[in-house]
């Protein structure tokens, strides 16, 4: 409870803006030459305040590892859901049936943005499941037909590699 409390204050006080400006100013003032600092008119606070200027230099540099870090592992786990979401849809495209090959040729093949099918047909009811189409609407056309409609990194994918996934050339 105390973590998120000061984590959350930490978060508002210390943007990322605020954090560099602080961590860049606190390290010139503890790095810079004495003769810069003095022709600033800094030296009272390099001299007087030393410990709160490199404590503020740790605890700003400790932020903008941290924002950085957390940056790099958002990266990465986006990345790894990217890549398993991308397996298994062409994993899904792998294991389809005569009767749903028959359905995505009609996508492919005929150039169809959407198609006419019953929601009673099991195929179109897989497809959907898979994730492959989708309907338009939740109003069918006539009672039990919708109009389904190919997700676009299907179509991508069927059109790159026809011949795997619909055994066509």
């Amino acid at each position: 409870m105390y973590s998120e409390f000061f984590t959350s204050l930490l978060n508002k006080i210390f943007t990322r803006e605020v954090a560099i400006a602080t961590f860049l100013a606190s390290v010139f003032i503890l790095i810079a030459p004495e003769e810069w600092i003095t022709k600033m008119g800094l030296s009272a606070i390099a001299e007087d305040y030393a410990i709160v200027v490199s404590a503020l230099a740790l605890c700003s540099g400790s932020v903008l590892a941290t924002k950085l870090i957390t940056s790099i592992a958002d990266c990465l786990a986006q990345a790894v859901t990217n890549y398993h979401a991308e397996r298994s849809q062409k994993k899904n495209l792998d294991g389809l049936t005569p009767e749903e090959k028959k359905v995505l040729r009609l996508f492919v093949s005929e150039e169809k943005s959407s198609i006419e099918g019953s929601i009673n047909d099991g195929t179109f009811c897989l497809l959907e499941k898979k994730k492959i189409i989708s309907r338009t609407s939740n109003r069918a056309i006539s009672r039990h037909t919708f109009a389904w409609v190919l997700q676009p990194w299907a179509r991508k994918e069927l059109k790159r590699d026809p011949e795997r996934y619909l055994g066509e050339k």
